[in-house]
């Protein structure tokens, strides 16, 4: 009887605990399509708060925290951008296309040595996505090293 009883209790909390948590997760996917709607709209300022939302009701959404810090580069808050990039990849470190951003957002703020890492880590990720691949010959190119994307297409062309 105290075993049945037991059993009961765990599966009143389990299921209290999941009833609770499943909402955060919607309402965060939620509040990233909202997000989404309004930087379609060219909302920015509103795209920022409904992502801002996003990753208060989940935490541990890489996405969100990528698209607010596309949305705080276009406008220009880098060091935020960068913050944001960051936190993506400490929730999701396999994502060779947030290293490829936050690669970007360091090319902007000439922080070329970080820039490259980041290329690198992109490349080491995901090393046959041709995707990456040819951002990494832009990056190259906005930095300055034409004969690094010049190799860089060359092998893509040969392969």
């Amino acid at each position: 009887m105290m075993t049945r009883s037991l059993f009961l209790a765990l599966f009143a909390i389990l299921f209290f605990s999941l009833s609770i948590a499943q909402p955060q997760v919607n309402g965060a996917a939620q509040q990233v399509q909202q997000g989404d709607m309004a930087l379609k709209l060219g909302d920015w300022d509103k795209a920022i708060i409904h992502y801002t939302n996003a990753v208060s009701a989940d935490p541990q959404n890489a996405d969100a925290f990528m698209k607010r810090a596309k949305v705080l580069a276009k406008l220009g808050r880098n060091n935020e951008s960068l913050d944001d990039y960051n936190r993506a990849i400490a929730i999701n470190p396999n994502s060779a296309i947030f290293y490829d951003l936050r690669a970007k957002m360091k090319i902007i703020a000439l922080d070329f040595p970080g820039a490259r890492a980041d290329m690198s880590k992109a490349l080491s990720v995901s090393p046959k996505d041709q995707g990456i691949q040819e951002s990494m010959i832009d990056n190259h190119l906005r930095m300055g090293n034409y004969r690094s994307a010049l190799v860089l297409a060359d092998s893509i062309l040969t392969n």
